[in-house]
């Protein structure tokens, strides 16, 4: 099968917050900087890059036996044979989704929540792909 991408969707209020927030945080390290309190600014601009490590690029691939989930440096791989259950969801848990228009993949013991822009046509992808 086609290896196929899916970006997250993004919510507009949540990257809002994200990116004011982190912006607001990068601001308060120059102005730190500027001020002479580099210890401040140092942690700021930790904070800022924990941020952006973590949460930049988010998107979600379907390759051929996996699912493969990335949220910045964090990759999640999700074997085709070991989830039993994809189902949309609207689930305010931590995940690596820019949207409350989730998926809820569930595998082995765990759950992972999505979000792609086209939930349907990746739930109706992800489940061709299953055996």
């Amino acid at each position: 099968m086609k290896v196929v991408r899916y970006p997250t969707a993004v919510d507009t209020w949540l990257g809002l917050v994200m990116g004011l927030s982190t912006g607001f945080l990068a601001i308060i390290a120059v102005l730190a900087m500027l001020r002479g309190d580099l210890a401040l600014a140092a942690i700021l601009v930790c904070s800022v890059l924990a941020i952006v490590l973590v949460c930049w690029p988010t998107d979600y691939t379907l390759g051929e036996k996996e699912l493969v989930v990335r949220s910045g440096l964090i990759l999640y791989r999700v074997p085709y044979d070991s989830i039993h259950s994809v189902e949309p969801s609207n689930s305010w848990l931590s995940s690596p989704a820019w949207s409350l228009r989730r998926v809820e993949i569930r595998y082995g013991k765990k759950s992972i929540l999505v979000s792609p822009p086209q939930r349907e046509k990746f739930i109706a992808d992800l489940r061709s792909r299953l055996p």
